[in-house]
């Protein structure tokens, strides 16, 4: 959708015009529900869920003003915001998936940047190939770290480090060996 297809759709909504919003919705429902499906693993009833609530998010930051300077694209704005819906559902579940929380691996998707996106994809699939060959306990004190969110404090009392120096220099080399499987 061109640039200024965008923008008339946003001042139609901050008019008021409703069709302006299922526009929106039907051109993006689609895309926005299977990038939700393949990068969080959520099936297609949740993934709905997720889009719509997406379009909400959209249509209140259109609305209330908040959305001032829109520098991207509809589809890549309602995308960013699926991704924060994602990750809020993911922090407040605590699931570790190995396949829907490789987009949230060191913060690395830029939603700005849809095609930007693809290669990310190959990225957190090398990653997740290269834990998997990670020996066990790498593989477990990385997860505690990045998924889980652990501090060092406690990495030292799950695994058993003498001191806070052991288990950030046991990090650094998972670290270090997981860098080199790639």
């Amino acid at each position: 959708m061109s640039k200024r297809k965008n923008e008339n759709l946003i001042q139609q909504i901050k008019a008021g015009d409703e069709k302006a919003v299922k526009e929106i919705y039907i051109r993006y429902k689609i895309p926005c529900i299977g990038w939700i499906i393949k990068y969080s693993g959520y099936d297609k009833e949740e993934a709905t869920t997720i889009f719509l609530e997406s379009v909400v998010v959209l249509y209140e930051n259109i609305v209330s003003g908040k959305l001032v300077n829109f520098s991207s694209t509809i589809k890549t704005y309602l995308i960013g915001i699926a991704k924060n819906k994602v990750s809020e559902r993911k922090r407040l579940s605590n699931k570790i998936d190995y396949q829907s929380d490789w987009f949230l691996f060191a913060d690395l998707v830029d939603t700005n940047d849809i095609e930007k996106l693809q290669e990310k994809e190959i990225l957190y699939q090398k990653i997740e190939r290269s834990l998997k060959e990670l020996g066990k306990k790498c593989r477990q004190l990385l997860e505690a770290f990045y998924f889980r969110q652990f501090s060092i404090k406690e990495i030292v009392k799950q695994f058993e480090y003498n001191n806070d120096n052991s288990a950030k220099t046991a990090k650094y080399k998972c670290l270090k060996q997981l860098r080199g499987k790639m």
